[in-house]
């Protein structure tokens, strides 16, 4: 029980970090994917792996706040899920920056292949305007920010995973 109220603060603290602050910060800086990045260190470095599905929870809470540009975000947060399930088991399991980097760089690719398409597909039965380059945009903006972030966020990992680790194993 303890365990899933630790999750669902921590979860709400990256959802509230990300939609109050980096969305109210200048531009490119409000394009930085805090969730994704979040949830790609902590799945693929710190070893949670129920994490993952704070991605879905994320893309279905934008749909619900109206607080996004495409429409079922959720779909396009469940395929990064993916890719960063199948990436992080397959290909970068050694937990290493450029694996951490790398996977991330893909969950935002995935996203930005599967927001195109819903995009698409949204404007062609009238759900959504037409496709722009706002998307392709923002995160192209987002997986050069996402890596700066993770530069700037490695040379402390171990000290964060085990804190982290403490935390939730002191508390649950």
């Amino acid at each position: 029980m303890t365990k899933i109220v630790i999750y669902l603060v921590a979860f709400l603290a990256l959802f509230t970090l990300e939609i109050s602050f980096v969305y109210s910060l200048p531009a490119p800086l409000d394009r930085l994917p805090i969730m994704i990045i979040g949830v790609v260190f902590l799945y693929l470095y710190a070893g949670f792996p129920n994490v993952i599905w704070w991605m879905v929870f994320h893309g279905i809470l934008l749909d619900t706040f109206s607080l996004s540009f495409v429409p079922l975000h959720w779909a396009a947060y469940m395929v990064a899920a993916v890719i960063t399930t199948l990436a992080s088991k397959h290909i970068f399991s050694n937990r290493s920056f450029y694996g951490v980097a790398a996977t991330t760089s893909m969950a935002i690719g995935a996203m930005l292949v599967m927001e195109i398409l819903l995009s698409t597909g949204g404007s062609l039965v009238g759900l959504s305007p037409q496709f722009s380059g706002t998307i392709i945009s923002v995160r192209v903006w987002g997986m050069g920010l996402s890596i700066i972030f993770l530069i700037m966020l490695f040379p402390f990992s171990t000290k964060i995973k085990t804190t982290l680790q403490w935390l939730f194993q002191q508390y649950s």
